[in-house]
């Protein structure tokens, strides 16, 4: 986990990760915003804490109720002149959801969708964590050691 130290002026985000894996492949799920796809997330409000900014946001953008999440990575970013510090968490879903505003991905698809700047940092993140996950077992140790 990359920490770094947070500025006053900087724009705090929480990022959700949706995941489901059913001893076979990884299903991610993403949302369309322009003609970009991103993971779903958003600024979290004054005085709240960035795992409920998380589980709110899925809840406004995916009506997901998240109950199992894990934080996997903290990055800064900068868009234009604006800071942004980035909290990502893994959310761990027991079933296939089907959502409208939800685009469900494997694996593979979701490395060919045109991704926002700071969504591609997730995205290396995630590679680096999807190598080590290859069967069901692999999930079950992953998930129990990313506390």
């Amino acid at each position: 986990m990359k920490l770094g130290p947070l500025v006053l002026q900087d724009k705090l985000v929480a990022i959700g990760i949706p995941v489901y894996h059913d001893g076979h492949e990884l299903t991610f799920y993403l949302q369309a915003r322009d003609d970009f796809w991103e993971f779903p997330g958003g600024k979290i409000e004054e005085g709240e804490i960035p795992l409920n900014a998380m589980k709110r946001e899925l809840s406004e953008e995916m009506q997901f109720d998240v109950s199992v999440s894990k934080m996997i990575s903290f990055f800064s970013f900068q868009y234009n002149d604006k800071n942004f510090n980035f909290f990502v968490f893994l959310v761990k879903l027991d079933e296939k959801i089907s959502r409208k505003n939800a685009q469900m991905v494997n694996w593979a698809t979701l490395l060919e969708r045109k991704m926002w700047d700071a969504n591609k940092v997730i995205l290396n993140d995630l590679n680096n964590w999807q190598l080590q996950v290859k069967n069901q077992s692999d999930w079950n140790f992953f998930w129990n050691q990313v506390r």
